[in-house]
């Protein structure tokens, strides 16, 4: 990852977005794309009697070549869609979008608990150990954190799609909160990983007790959409890496573009 931008989308921007159908047709190709998973039976899975976690990270958490990860909030996913479109056919940026992932976790784990981790009683009825359920999801949990790791340090950058869905605005000056434990370990990662020079050339949990999470957004530069066109214009490329390197120019955080 070279940089993480705290992307402002305006009201002009939405809706660009959300009036163009080409848009979602593009996004949902791209979701589709990088779904990439196979629902296996779990017992190709098995390697002397235990469940092979990398067999699992293999098929269910691929790797995949982007250019930018965007974080956003489960109920902004339709205008994210929309947005790796537009990136995709303006720019032709490859995003990779994180509900990608996130919403298979659960179906990963339905598959596991109802193989391994049910009880039967003696009148017949079917329940779910609840030991068993915790621990399934804490390895599988591990597994996705792990490949969301990778993902982000991969990519050339990190756009974390700002709004009110996202992130919950304070009284107090930058004391940024979101209810989402997927945003807050993304951001997490993007504030923890060291950046790097570049190359050569879920749902969202609103049962209560509702629990925040302080997010730190003061690292991140922030972007517009418009910020892609200016970009452009000056790199004169198709190119999306000349693009972004000259995004990086533009932004201050580089002195030149290689």
């Amino acid at each position: 990852m070279v940089v993480k931008f705290n992307l402002d989308l305006s009201k002009s921007d939405r809706t660009e977005l959300m009036s163009e159908q080409y848009y979602a047709k593009l996004g949902s190709l791209l979701k589709d794309e990088q779904h990439n998973c196979f629902e296996k039976v779990l017992s190709e899975y098995v390697n002397g009697g235990v469940l092979d976690a990398s067999l699992i990270e293999s098929d269910w958490f691929p790797e995949y070549k982007a250019h930018v990860f965007i974080s956003h909030s489960h109920k902004d996913i339709d205008l994210v869609s929309r947005l790796a479109g537009f990136l995709l056919d303006k720019y032709k940026i490859v995003s990779f979008v994180d509900s990608t992932v996130w919403g298979y976790a659960d179906d990963l784990l339905d598959l596991i608990d109802n193989e391994y981790n049910t009880l039967e009683t003696e009148s017949g009825k079917i329940l779910y150990d609840r030991d068993l359920v915790r621990r399934s999801a804490a390895h599988i949990y591990l597994l996705l954190q792990g490949a969301i790791l990778k993902m982000i340090n991969k990519c050339d950058c990190l756009i974390f799609v700002n709004t009110p869905n996202s992130i919950k605005l304070s009284d107090i000056e930058n004391d940024n909160r979101t209810a989402s434990p997927w945003i807050y370990n993304e951001l997490l990662i993007a504030n923890t990983i060291p950046v790097r020079k570049r190359r050569n050339i879920v749902a969202q949990y609103a049962s209560p007790p509702q629990i925040e999470y302080k997010v730190n957004l003061e690292e991140f530069c922030v972007l517009k959409l418009s910020d892609f066109e200016n970009a452009q214009k000056v790199a004169k490329s198709k190119k999306p890496e000349k693009l972004l390197d000259q995004l990086y120019v533009q932004k201050g955080i580089w002195g030149t573009a290689l």
